[in-house]
């Protein structure tokens, strides 16, 4: 009798045990999302660090290695068209950001400027204009004549012509603070 006593309590022991551990170990039971209040000798759950939430997306300014000011990423979306940068006495000038390039290695930016001359039945020029936006200095490389049909007149090219310090108020200056992105 004493033995079936102990297995019953043995028995009694193990499954009251196993009714007591807020359904959260290995022993099954139904896992419930609510908090209860644990046991009084049960270890104090392990609090998780709160996850940082990521940073929101700023649209800080940078310079690219030729020292152009990008202030985001939809200048790069623009249309592939010309845009007006504004008048000299006998030219208008047009700019294009899809004919820009970046030489890392150099630090100069290539830019083609296309000038329509004023009173000569649409005559044009495209012309290759180096930059080095970091110390406002221009020089063209390349000029390309063209009559009101299309049709090349004359290309000269300027091969190592020296770099010219920007004057200010001049179509120079609204060409370097165009490509080069300048606020």
């Amino acid at each position: 009798m004493r033995k079936a006593i102990l297995v019953l309590a043995l028995l009694l022991a193990l499954t009251s045990s196993f009714g007591q551990n807020n359904n959260s170990g290995a022993s099954g039971g139904k896992a419930s999302d609510s908090a209860s209040a644990p046991a009084k000798n049960a270890a104090a759950p392990a609090k998780k660090k709160p996850v940082p939430k990521p940073a929101p997306k700023q649209d800080n300014p940078s310079y690219s290695p030729c020292g152009v000011f990008n202030k985001n990423s939809a200048e790069s979306n623009a249309d592939d068209k010309w845009f007006s940068l504004g008048e000299s006495a006998n030219k208008h000038f047009f700019y294009n950001p899809h004919r820009t390039t970046c030489e890392p290695k150099t630090g100069v930016l290539k830019s083609w400027i296309k000038e329509e001359h004023k009173n000569t039945d649409s005559d044009f020029a495209l012309v290759l204009y180096e930059f080095k936006c970091k110390t406002n200095q221009m020089r063209v490389r390349t000029v390309i004549e063209y009559d009101k049909t299309g049709s090349v007149l004359e290309t000269t090219n300027h091969g190592d012509d020296p770099w010219q310090d920007v004057a200010p108020n001049t179509a120079g200056e609204t060409m370097m603070k165009t490509v080069c992105r300048r606020p």
